[in-house]
């Protein structure tokens, strides 16, 4: 039987015609161990090659910061754009990975980069906050699993803003009423003042 290690051993010679690249892409969706990664991207893996999203977009949706930074480090491209245009930045906000977030914005990624909609990523923050806060009624396990995912989304939204995050007023006005109900004063109120793009 072959498993992903034997394939990464054997590698495009066995006749298995999985290149390095496809190798890489497909331990980062398998949430691989760091050697392998390592590995596959010391013989030679890209890390800008791009089946929909790059290595990085994955490594943002797994919301591995070890794995982010040695993508950097190997030279990928961090406003690089996936599936729907999302950046990795989008990827990792969508995804929930809070650290993934904070990790990518001290890199240098654009807050308001904007996706294939014209969303920025706290624009699809506030979208996911807000659909989940709505799907989250009743009680039990479900409930309580939404509310911990929610509260993750909350601070992922609260450094979006602090790191100058914007959202078009359109986006507002849609939410707004909604905002101020599943949010709070505080970020309500921080959205008004400081996020709204009126350009």
């Amino acid at each position: 039987m072959f498993t992903f290690s034997n394939l990464c051993l054997y590698g495009e010679g066995s006749g298995l015609g999985m290149s390095l690249d496809g190798q890489l892409i497909a331990a980062l969706k398998e949430f691989k161990d760091l050697s392998t990664i390592k590995a596959l991207l010391n013989q030679g893996a890209g890390v800008n090659v791009n089946h929909g999203d790059s290595p990085l977009h994955i490594a943002a949706h797994n919301g591995n910061t070890a794995i982010l930074k040695i993508l950097l480090d190997k030279g990928a491209g961090l406003e690089s754009q996936g599936i729907s245009a999302y950046t990795p930045l989008h990827t990792a906000v969508n995804s929930g990975k809070l650290y993934a977030v904070l990790f990518l914005l001290q890199q240098g990624a654009n807050v308001n980069a904007k996706d294939a909609s014209s969303k920025t990523p706290l624009e699809n923050a506030l979208l996911a906050y807000l659909n989940i806060a709505q799907a989250t009624t009743g009680s039990g396990k479900t409930e309580r699993a939404n509310r911990e995912v929610n509260q993750n989304r909350k601070e992922i939204i609260k450094i979006l803003m602090e790191h100058g995050g914007k959202i078009k007023q359109e986006t507002w006005e849609n939410l707004e009423p909604k905002i101020q109900e599943s949010l709070g004063t505080y970020i309500h109120e921080y959205l008004k003042i400081a996020s709204i793009d009126n350009s």
